[in-house]
């Protein structure tokens, strides 16, 4: 169930600056978080899941968290070698093999700005994604004017080579929410 609570300019959460910002703004802001447990069936991997918001005008998302969520990726264990033999006795030769300090990004969020805010979720080498999951967005509205707001989950798994979506069928009371 997503969890709205409005911010106002005494909020002790908001830093002095936020406090001035939220007090000289002709606008409402509303704290949104919102909380899932992902995992797969058995022997099903959860490949990819998207959290999605929908907020009616005048809905706005204003702020996400997390915007990115990343890390090393690792060794992948890839490496190309190769081998020329050029005359008897002479071979030139190589290897190559992706860097391992590259970071690889497993959240991400798309939509600041925007009414349909999405979060992205891959699993990736060294992490996967089943397991609880919680992101939060400071969402924009006209004071007096109450606007609300849709949750869905989509996911995509694999199983035996093969790859399904799904989107989740929540209840009502955890996929709608009111700003007002």
């Amino acid at each position: 169930m997503p969890q709205v609570r409005r911010l106002s300019a005494e909020d002790p959460a908001l830093t002095d600056e936020d406090r001035r910002f939220v007090a000289s703004s002709t606008a409402a802001y509303f704290l949104v978080k919102f909380a899932a447990s992902l995992a797969g069936g058995e022997g099903e991997r959860l490949a990819e899941a998207r959290f999605g918001v929908e907020l009616a005008d005048p809905g706005l998302a204003w702020s996400l968290a997390p915007l990115r969520l990343a890390g090393d990726r690792g060794d992948s264990g890839f490496s190309v070698n190769g081998e020329v033999n050029l005359i008897a006795g002479l071979k030139i030769g190589g290897s190559w093999a992706p860097p391992a300090d590259r970071e690889v990004c497993w959240v991400y969020a798309l939509g600041e700005q925007e009414p349909d805010p999405e979060w992205r979720l891959q699993s990736v080498p060294n992490h996967v994604i089943d397991g609880p999951h919680q992101v939060a967005m400071v969402a924009q509205g006209r004071c007096g004017v109450p606007a609300s707001g849709s949750v869905r989950l989509t996911a995509r798994f694999e199983r035996s080579g093969f790859t399904f979506r799904c989107r989740a069928k929540l209840p009502r009371a955890a996929e709608e929410f009111t700003l007002a």
